[in-house]
Protein backbone atom coordinates (compact mmCIF):
# COMPACT_ATOMS: atom_id res chain seq x y z
CA UNK A 1 0.00 0.00 0.00
CA UNK A 2 1.33 3.48 -1.29
CA UNK A 3 0.21 6.27 0.49
CA UNK A 4 1.03 9.81 -0.20
CA UNK A 5 1.44 12.44 3.03
CA UNK A 6 -0.92 15.40 2.14
CA UNK A 7 -0.59 18.78 3.56
CA UNK A 8 -3.21 21.50 4.43
CA UNK A 9 -1.59 25.03 2.47
CA UNK A 10 -2.33 28.32 2.29
CA UNK A 11 -5.10 29.95 -0.10
CA UNK A 12 -4.96 33.13 -1.05
CA UNK A 13 -8.65 34.58 -0.77
CA UNK A 14 -9.40 34.52 -4.54
CA UNK A 15 -8.86 30.10 -4.93
CA UNK A 16 -11.32 30.02 -2.06
CA UNK A 17 -14.34 28.31 -4.46
CA UNK A 18 -17.96 27.15 -3.54
CA UNK A 19 -17.54 23.04 -2.70
CA UNK A 20 -13.98 23.35 -1.69
CA UNK A 21 -12.77 22.00 2.02
CA UNK A 22 -10.63 24.45 4.20
CA UNK A 23 -9.46 25.01 7.67
CA UNK A 24 -8.36 27.65 9.86
CA UNK A 25 -4.91 27.78 10.36
CA UNK A 26 -4.80 31.06 12.30
CA UNK A 27 -6.75 33.67 13.77
CA UNK A 28 -5.72 37.34 14.06
CA UNK A 29 -6.83 39.13 16.97
CA UNK A 30 -6.74 42.92 17.64
CA UNK A 31 -6.75 44.10 21.35
CA UNK A 32 -6.68 47.70 22.63
CA UNK A 33 -5.81 48.85 26.12
CA UNK A 34 -5.10 51.75 27.83
CA UNK A 35 -1.49 52.79 27.22
CA UNK A 36 0.92 54.44 30.56
CA UNK A 37 1.73 57.29 28.54
CA UNK A 38 -2.07 57.87 27.95
CA UNK A 39 -4.09 56.90 25.19
CA UNK A 40 -5.35 54.05 23.61
CA UNK A 41 -2.85 51.23 22.04
CA UNK A 42 -3.45 48.28 20.05
CA UNK A 43 -1.86 45.03 19.91
CA UNK A 44 -2.13 42.13 17.38
CA UNK A 45 -2.25 38.50 18.36
CA UNK A 46 -2.05 35.53 16.00
CA UNK A 47 -3.30 32.96 17.57
CA UNK A 48 -3.88 28.66 16.69
CA UNK A 49 -7.52 28.50 16.74
CA UNK A 50 -9.41 26.29 19.11
CA UNK A 51 -12.14 25.26 16.14
CA UNK A 52 -13.46 22.28 16.32
CA UNK A 53 -15.47 21.88 13.46
CA UNK A 54 -12.93 21.41 10.92
CA UNK A 55 -12.63 21.28 7.69
CA UNK A 56 -15.24 23.25 7.28
CA UNK A 57 -16.92 23.42 3.25
CA UNK A 58 -17.26 26.46 1.70
CA UNK A 59 -21.07 26.97 1.14
CA UNK A 60 -20.61 30.66 -0.24
CA UNK A 61 -18.36 33.50 -0.82
CA UNK A 62 -18.11 37.06 -0.86
CA UNK A 63 -14.86 38.35 -0.55
CA UNK A 64 -14.02 38.96 2.44
CA UNK A 65 -16.59 36.76 3.87
CA UNK A 66 -16.46 33.11 3.51
CA UNK A 67 -20.09 31.14 4.03
CA UNK A 68 -18.88 27.72 5.61
CA UNK A 69 -20.88 24.84 6.52
CA UNK A 70 -19.62 21.90 9.26
CA UNK A 71 -19.90 18.53 8.99
CA UNK A 72 -22.57 18.58 11.59
CA UNK A 73 -24.86 20.76 9.28
CA UNK A 74 -24.40 24.30 11.49
CA UNK A 75 -22.91 27.34 9.16
CA UNK A 76 -20.34 29.89 9.88
CA UNK A 77 -19.19 33.07 8.30
CA UNK A 78 -15.36 33.20 8.43
CA UNK A 79 -13.49 37.13 7.18
CA UNK A 80 -10.12 36.51 5.42
CA UNK A 81 -9.10 39.40 6.88
CA UNK A 82 -9.22 37.86 10.51
CA UNK A 83 -8.57 34.02 9.53
CA UNK A 84 -6.04 32.21 7.14
CA UNK A 85 -7.60 29.88 5.56
CA UNK A 86 -5.78 26.17 4.38
CA UNK A 87 -7.14 23.85 1.45
CA UNK A 88 -7.72 21.30 2.54
CA UNK A 89 -7.67 17.84 0.21
CA UNK A 90 -11.05 16.56 -1.22
CA UNK A 91 -10.30 13.31 0.14
CA UNK A 92 -9.35 14.28 3.87
CA UNK A 93 -12.16 16.55 4.03
CA UNK A 94 -15.48 14.08 2.65
CA UNK A 95 -14.00 11.67 4.91
CA UNK A 96 -14.79 13.99 7.70
CA UNK A 97 -17.74 14.64 6.60
CA UNK A 98 -18.82 11.43 5.60
CA UNK A 99 -17.65 10.36 9.23
CA UNK A 100 -19.04 13.29 11.51
CA UNK A 101 -22.68 12.56 9.56
CA UNK A 102 -22.91 8.57 10.00
CA UNK A 103 -21.89 9.43 13.76
CA UNK A 104 -24.65 12.38 14.16
CA UNK A 105 -27.28 10.04 12.47
CA UNK A 106 -26.10 7.42 14.80
CA UNK A 107 -27.03 9.94 18.11
CA UNK A 108 -30.77 10.32 16.42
Amino acid sequence: MTSAIETVRTIAPEDIAVGRYVAILHERKTYHYQACEGGIATAHKTEVPSYPDFPVKVADVCLPYVYVETAAGKTDILDVRVHTLGAVSARFGAAIHDRERRLAKRKD
